[in-house]
């Protein structure tokens, strides 16, 4: 009995995934409306990355931005929602959507108000080599992205 409780408190917990932990496998078209109305309840941006769980500059790019002072940036002022793009054969006609941000390459970003209204799309390969960039590289591009911004 004890390990059936047990059983069912995982099971419970672990499909309450919040909107900021998402993986990159989940369904972009199903959250993107839940994300949006966050965004506006918190007054904040929509950051969406774009990439996928094989890509080591992407896993390099989610491991910099999760640093101190990059993560309190990026705490303060978006929700973050993570897009699938498989090998550019995954959510591709959502990807393309946010005027192909991938096309130079994986990690890419778009930010987005609540309204849908695309306020920055970093379609020229900006972070696709993030591995080889330094921590502080990073936190200064999304500073100057967020600085930049035309709200």
């Amino acid at each position: 009995m004890k390990f059936i409780m047990l059983l069912i408190i995982a099971l419970l917990s672990s499909s309450s995934l919040s909107i900021e932990k998402q993986t990159f496998k989940d369904d972009p078209s199903l959250r993107l409306n839940k994300t949006l109305h966050l965004a506006k309840k918190e007054k904040k941006l929509v950051l969406i990355i774009f990439g996928s769980d094989w890509c080591k500059d992407c896993i390099s790019f989610k491991a910099k931005i999760s640093n101190d002072k990059t993560k309190e940036i990026i705490d303060n002022n978006f929700i973050v929602m993570n897009v699938d793009t498989g090998m550019w054969n995954k959510n591709m006609d959502f990807t393309n959507s946010f005027n192909n941000p991938i096309d130079s390459g994986i990690p890419s970003i778009a930010i987005i108000n609540f309204n849908k209204s695309i306020l920055y799309v970093s379609n020229k390969g900006e972070f696709a080599s993030a591995s080889t960039l330094d921590d502080i590289i990073i936190y200064k591009k999304i500073k100057n992205i967020l600085f930049n911004l035309d709200l």
